[in-house]
């Protein structure tokens, strides 16, 4: 199956002025109800009108070349919905079995009767989106940005799309940023259900923040890293990191240097040892010059240090305004990840 469903560029850049981050709006009394509702879940479907546009561009054009560019888009487009549709049916019987029913509708159906059902009342609803940030821009309105990063949210229909209940901003491992594939995607759910079930169990209000709970549970497990190598793909690290300075940096194990590939595989089997991930936390700009000012808008990341056997979170970096937009592991961070925070 081919998996890069979702293509994104990354500006990077450093001196954020605004951040803007996942939140939970459900109280943990909430869950149960949104549990307990049948389960709308949007499927994607084709556009048409983008493929029938290429279409007539081929039919037109007699350069072999952008023929083959614009057949490419159309198969492209068609994988991209397929695979999405086929990683969401596979991944919701398997971590959101509670609920009473299942529906899948496309984005068209949802839209045509989203009133009819919102009246109801009585639907949760499960959805893929490209979560945007809207700034004030140097001329005093408001512009959207062009960046996004992918979210699944989960929530009670009757919330809308702005004040979702719950969403997760999907992880990634180097270069796959925006793309998705098996591996984000089950990551993703399995993390959203602990964080759920955390927030019931500490009867946690408004506003539980993901990259708070991560932070908290990094500093509960932290101590366990003791003796376990660290497994990260060599996509994540800056051109100039030598992974002999990473292990001897690394005072838990030893650092194991391996392919994208090589450490999604680990993932995929639940192998109990400790992988490097990159989570995507917020959208932030950047304002640089005097006089004539650039404006730039790019991903924060936190780096986080898991075990996929069992979803534990040991380690969590860059969670505060201004670090890590490039998501590149670099030496200097690694005598830190060597101390676990009293």
């Amino acid at each position: 199956m081919k998996k890069n469903i979702i293509i994104l560029i990354i500006l990077m850049f450093a001196g954020i002025t605004k951040t803007y981050s996942q939140v939970t709006h459900a109280k943990y009394t909430e869950f149960k109800q949104i549990k307990k509702r049948p389960l709308l879940v949007v499927v994607h479907e084709v556009n048409q009108k983008y493929i029938d546009k290429l279409n007539k561009k081929i039919a037109k054009s007699k350069r072999a070349k952008r023929i083959e560019k614009w057949k490419k888009e159309i198969e492209d487009e068609k994988n991209a919905v397929n695979d999405y549709n086929t990683l969401i049916k596979e991944m919701v019987p398997k971590y959101l079995n509670y609920h009473p029913k299942v529906i899948y509708m496309t984005a068209k159906e949802f839209n045509k009767n989203y009133k009819k059902l919102k009246r109801e009342r009585k639907y949760t609803v499960l959805w893929l989106s490209n979560s945007k940030r809207t700034f004030e821009n140097n001329h005093g309105f408001l512009e959207e940005t062009k960046l996004g990063i992918p979210t699944i949210n989960y929530s009670r229909i009757e919330k809308g799309k702005i004040k979702v209940d719950y969403s997760f901003y999907i992880p990634y491992f180097g270069k796959d940023y925006g793309k998705l594939n098996k591996t984000n995607m089950d990551l993703t759910f399995r993390l959203m259900q602990q964080h759920i079930d955390y927030i019931v169990k500490n009867k946690k209000k408004k506003y539980a923040f993901v990259k708070k709970y991560a932070t908290e549970q990094a500093k509960k497990n932290c101590k366990k890293l003791a003796g376990k190598d660290l497994y990260i793909a060599k996509e994540m690290l800056d051109k100039k990191t030598k992974p002999s300075v990473l292990s001897t940096n690394y005072k838990h194990g030893k650092v194991h240097v391996i392919s994208e590939k090589e450490l999604r595989k680990i993932i995929d089997n639940k192998e109990d040892k400790a992988v490097a991930v990159l989570f995507p936390y917020a959208i932030a700009r950047s304002s640089i010059g005097v006089g004539i000012t650039i404006t730039k808008t790019g991903i924060m990341n936190a780096k986080i240090i898991l075990n996929p056997s069992d979803g534990t979170i040991y380690l969590i970096r860059g969670v505060k305004s201004g670090e890590f937009f490039d998501g590149k592991f670099r030496p200097r961070e690694f005598k830190k990840y060597g101390k676990c925070k009293k």
